[in-house]
């Protein structure tokens, strides 16, 4: 089986000693719309004998993520049937990646509390949230004045839609109603 398109090009074959090779060849980018990892599983299917997944990219151009994700599918294929994955034909910086991916995840509900910081620490951390909102404060007193310039010097625009609803709003809707 193979699939190909004016970017990457898929080729499946088998070895006589039950290992099924995967050329991966052209550019594997994410837009390149890459194939799914369901061919692999077919070709698992097909024959029970199949004992190890290795891949052959001397032909390889360019990758990005795209082909991270797509050789993490078909490791997550082969792992359902017991099938080993050689990694060694792939591109040294993707082994790397693939391992660092394949590391043991992190239990759910085991995480961390954040630490209690240090009073230096609480300290920094009340600053920077001051500062924030003394910018925050400035910028809005400074989009009043400048609304109020406008409005003194008769450009200021005010569609007639808002201020009714602006009233509409203040009046009855704003008291709550049981």
């Amino acid at each position: 089986m193979e699939q190909k398109t004016g970017k990457w090009e898929l080729k499946f074959s088998k070895t006589a000693d039950k290992v099924l090779l995967v050329h991966l060849s052209g550019d594997w980018h994410i837009e390149n719309d890459l194939p799914s990892a369901i061919d692999v599983e077919e070709h698992i299917k097909e024959d029970p004998y199949l004992q190890h997944v290795a891949f052959d990219t001397k032909e390889l151009r360019s990758w990005d993520s795209g082909l991270l994700t797509y050789l993490i599918h078909v490791i997550k294929q082969s792992s359902i049937h017991n099938i080993g994955v050689d990694q060694k034909g792939l591109p040294e910086g993707v082994q790397r990646l693939l391992s660092l991916a394949s590391v043991v995840p992190e239990r759910t509900g085991e995480r961390r509390e954040k630490a209690p910081s240090t009073n230096l620490g609480r300290i920094g951390e009340s600053a920077v949230k001051f500062w924030r909102a003394n910018l925050e404060m400035i910028e809005f007193v400074g989009e009043v004045f400048v609304a109020f310039l406008k409005m003194l010097s008769g450009k200021a625009q005010f569609r007639r839609a808002d201020l009714i609803l602006i009233i509409q709003e203040s009046g009855a809707e704003a008291l709550p109603l049981y």
